[in-house]
């Protein structure tokens, strides 16, 4: 999940339930939280904001889609991060 944390099309709080109701029943589920950011937070947030949601991406889309091992950089379940982490 990706979510912009001034987003108020979809606020923090909704996708932060929506992130614990999924592990709750067992789903792998990561959170990425854009600070600053509204809705449309991987378009209009600064480079370093949306190269960090870019770099997410793509090692999802590694892990999940292609199958390939990737070594995390964090705790694989420390809970939804921010791209100031990343």
């Amino acid at each position: 999940m990706v979510q912009g944390e001034a987003d108020h099309r979809c606020p923090p709080e909704q996708s932060e339930q929506f992130y614990t109701a999924l592990k709750a029943a067992g789903c792998k589920v990561e959170m990425l939280r854009l600070p600053n950011c509204s809705h449309l937070g991987s378009v209009y947030a600064p480079p370093m904001i949306r190269q960090a949601q870019n770099a997410a991406l793509v090692e999802w889309l590694n892990r999940f889609v292609l199958g390939q091992s990737v070594a995390l950089t964090q705790d694989p379940n420390p809970g939804p991060a921010t791209a100031e982490e990343k």
